[in-house]
């Protein structure tokens, strides 16, 4: 790789040999030439990086490619900067830009994975002749069968529908495509083979014709068909004949008779005995490849609705629950159904499965290991990608996601759920300027893309330009009026400024009545109310989203909206509503609820001076996830406050792990700042209410930044509570100023002491 670089930077070798045998003498026996010899106006630690991948002793080179990278890194980041900076050439720059690109390729060959099976096949979809839009789904069906079937065993390494998708998708293409655009396909792919074919209703029966293909010549290698009985059993028997003869084909070898009746009955227990049920799994697939998650949720519920035991259609439900808001009975019941039917399912879908599983279990380790082992063997498959990173995101190891959601969504532009990930790993410090540099790129490639200028205003608002944020969304909504995340994303810009009016105007224009997801706009206009102190118009807000709850079915949504109104009872001083709403939000999931809703509920019991019920919270957060975890530390840390253990809680509280954008910090930090009040610790008391006025900030959900409901709770007083601070360190202009900032901010909620008394200080 260093011999590259080299050769890329100056044209030249870095040994002069113009033999064969004299170059490799001199490769092992001779310093190679200096960099600054053949390209002087390059930097002088350029070269010594090069240098050092040139060494001939393995002790002297770089313990691994990522140690070069790293170098190579941070060497360009401090070289590209602004011309007025350092004033060094944008060809240095450039040719730095392509080292790393040259360097992430070699990191490519560990991050997505040598391939292990060369590709040999793709399916492409089968052509319904009845019905050209294949509204009955029969195209559909007889095309995921029989890839189900030839993946069977691994021996023919077949294409994924997701996969084949995401390629369609990318060219423009339908999802049925004639033979000259399914030869491109393939040839970019790197496929020798395909099978297209087409596939008819004649009232009780189906026959299904297919042509296999060799890409490189155009010879039609096979011609199966198939006929038979048009319920899904007699599917099964055409969709094994055919992969039969596919297989002999393209395997040399005759199997096309072999176990008929095991497979068709492994098809039937891989899948379902339920026609239905299966024509609605793979309606749920398609609308999955589009990322149309709410959707693809009620097809495979649907589908479950038909045959409760549907293995694969639980664990795409779970899946897409999982990249939403979860719903713990819905991801405990496919942990139960794919527990009982694992053994029955296909290879490939097994093995990701039980990745999937690994990931829900909270097992993160063992689920990175299964997710990278399926990467190496099926390279550039999306999901496969997105939960790689996933789970380097859950370790806390961001730098090592970031790329593999950067690649899911070079494959896939619309994979919504990519761009929440990206942007909660670019709000760990350190891993904005990679976010940044991709995001330029993304949205310059993609110039007609609403979404992917979405994500650069994303960036720019996490950096604090919103400004530039708010042209980005305007440029975004410019393409696409419909595309509410942008109406949103600029609405936050407005929150982070304290503009709230105008963001009130912008959430209301992102409102999807007809949609679930409408709850997003309901909750952001709920938060802003509370951040302006109008308790009442925020029950409004959380009860209309209540209300689609109900009306969709939807338990996130319903839970999270008593939630919100425990917030809005809070904030009033109604603790015993405030109790009461979460409460039903535990009810909403039969008590089998996150930890940080247990650590809210302990503090709302301390609050009520019920220290005892706090303990037992605590101790249900230790039964789940342990004595470190951040909402226990942060529990405990509370409770040793009310029981004036001071210097103890400080202790425990500094020790949970809260990231500096995380949803839960600024609850955290006003329990630490509390302490330090407690314990006469006054400087470092304004620090943290300081800090926690900075912490106003959104959290990317999907590609929407939704405000932080969590943070209303302690962001309005905080402003109070610094003015207290403040005063009793004699420093009287910050005080004044936090009275008056307060007072503004909940200028509706005149009746509140507190509002009260800053008024009466700021005057």
């Amino acid at each position: 790789m260093s011999i590259l670089f080299f050769e890329l930077l100056t044209g030249q070798l870095p040994f002069a040999a113009d033999k064969q045998a004299l170059l490799l003498r001199q490769i092992l026996q001779e310093e190679p030439r200096p960099l600054s010899d053949l390209a002087p106006h390059l930097p002088e630690k350029l070269g010594e990086i090069l240098q050092k991948g040139l060494e001939k002793e393995k002790e002297n080179r770089y313990a691994s490619i990522d140690e070069m990278a790293a170098e190579l890194k941070a060497l360009y980041q401090e070289l590209y900067k602004p011309a007025d900076a350092k004033g060094v050439s944008l060809k240095v720059a450039v040719a730095l830009a392509i080292l790393l690109v040259l360097g992430s390729l070699a990191l490519g060959w560990r991050l997505f994975g040598r391939k292990e099976v060369e590709p040999g096949l793709a399916v492409f979809y089968f052509q319904n002749l009845a019905s050209p839009e294949d509204q009955d789904r029969l195209g559909q069906m007889v095309t995921n069968l029989l890839i189900t079937s030839l993946s069977q065993e691994g021996e023919l390494p077949v294409f994924s529908i997701q996969k084949l998708s995401d390629i369609l998708r990318s060219r423009g293409s339908e999802q049925v495509v004639d033979e000259e655009t399914a030869r491109q396909v393939a040839q970019e792919a790197g496929v020798p083979k395909i099978v297209l074919g087409s596939v008819s209703r004649k009232g009780a029966r189906v026959a299904v014709q297919s042509r296999i293909v060799d890409v490189q010549s155009g010879a039609l290698l096979a011609s199966p068909t198939g006929e038979g009985k048009g319920e899904l059993a007699g599917l099964f028997e055409i969709v094994h004949s055919l992969s039969g003869e596919i297989r002999t084909v393209l395997e040399g070898k005759n199997v096309a008779d072999s176990k008929k009746e095991s497979e068709t009955d492994w098809l039937q227990a891989a899948t379902t005995t339920s026609e239905e049920a299966y024509r609605q799994y793979v309606a749920g697939l398609d609308l999955l490849n589009r990322s149309n998650f709410g959707d693809a949720q009620t097809a495979f519920e649907k589908a479950m609705e038909f045959d409760p035991e549907f293995a694969l259609a639980h664990y795409r439900l779970a899946m897409t629950q999982v990249w939403w808001v979860p719903d713990p009975e819905v991801i405990e019941r496919a942990q139960k159904a794919l527990g009982r039917n694992l053994g029955r399912l296909p290879k490939r879908e097994r093995e990701s499965i039980e990745a999937f599983l690994a990931f829900v279990g909270e097992k993160y380790d063992k689920s990175l290991e299964l997710y990278l082992a399926l990467n190496r063997k099926y390279p550039d498959e999306k999901e496969t990608l997105y939960w790689v990173g996933d789970n380097y995101r859950r370790l806390e190891r961001e730098s090592e996601a970031i790329p593999y959601f950067e690649r899911v969504l070079e494959l896939d532009q619309d994979f919504v759920i990519a761009y929440g990930s990206l942007l909660r790993c670019a709000s760990v410090p350190g891993q904005q300027e990679r976010a940044l540099a991709f995001a330029q790129r993304f949205a310059g490639e993609h110039p007609k893309h609403a979404r992917a200028q979405g994500l650069l205003g994303d960036v720019l608002q996490m950096r604090g330009q919103l400004a530039a944020a708010r042209a980005l969304y305007g440029k975004a909504i410019e393409i696409d009026p419909s595309f509410r995340d942008a109406y949103a994303n600029m609405a936050g810009t407005f929150v982070l400024e304290e503009t709230y009016d105008e963001a009130l105007r912008l959430y209301e224009k992102s409102y999807d009545r007809t949609s679930s997801l409408g709850y997003v706009a309901l909750q952001n206009m709920g938060c802003v109310a509370l951040h302006q102190g109008r308790f009442q118009e925020a029950r409004n807000y959380f009860r209309q989203k209540k209300e689609l709850g109900e009306r969709f079915q939807d338990k996130r949504i319903l839970s999270t909206s008593y939630q919100d109104l425990s917030f809005s009872d809070f904030l009033e001083g109604d603790l015993d509503g405030a109790l009461r709403e979460m409460e039903q939000a535990y009810d909403v999931y039969g008590g089998q609820v996150r930890p940080y809703w247990r650590a809210y509920r302990g503090w709302l019991h301390i609050r009520r001076g019920e220290l005892a019920w706090a303990k037992l919270e605590y101790d249900k957060i230790v039964a789940k996830a342990g004595p470190k975890n951040k909402y226990a530390l942060h529990l405990r840390g509370r409770i040793l406050l009310a029981e004036g253990k001071n210097e103890e809680a400080i202790s425990v509280l500094n020790q949970a792990p809260f990231q500096e954008k995380a949803h839960f910090r600024p609850v955290h930090l006003e329990a630490l700042a509390s302490a330090y009040t407690a314990n006469g610790q006054l400087e470092k008391a304004r620090e943290t209410y300081s800090r926690l006025i900075a912490a106003n900030f959104l959290i990317p959900i999907g590609s929407t930044s939704i405000v932080n409901r969590v943070a209303v709770l302690v962001y309005p007083m905080a402003y109070y509570r610094l003015g207290v601070i403040a005063e009793k360190l004699g420093n009287l202009p910050l005080a004044h100023n936090c009275y008056t900032r307060f007072t503004q901010l909940w200028a509706a909620a005149k009746k509140l002491e507190t509002v009260q008394e800053a008024k009466r200080k700021s005057d």
